[in-house]
């Protein structure tokens, strides 16, 4: 169980990346976080491949900044 500063932490990563955004004091995915979540589910139904891809396109997207 993450504990509420680990959960702050992630979410504070997660805007500033782009993924999601915070909007009276709710978070929803941003375009980029949808586009990516759609590319994620495209490839398969697998929740633990959907979390592959997701951490795959991630890194992608890190390595180019």
């Amino acid at each position: 169980m993450p504990t509420n500063r680990e959960l702050e932490e992630s979410i504070k990563w997660l805007i500033q990346n782009g993924i999601i955004s915070e909007a009276n004091k709710k978070f929803s995915l941003s375009d980029y976080g949808e586009k990516l979540v759609n590319n994620a589910n495209s490839k398969t139904n697998i929740i633990f491949e959907i979390w592959k891809n997701l951490e795959t396109e991630i890194n992608e997207k890190l390595k180019d900044e």
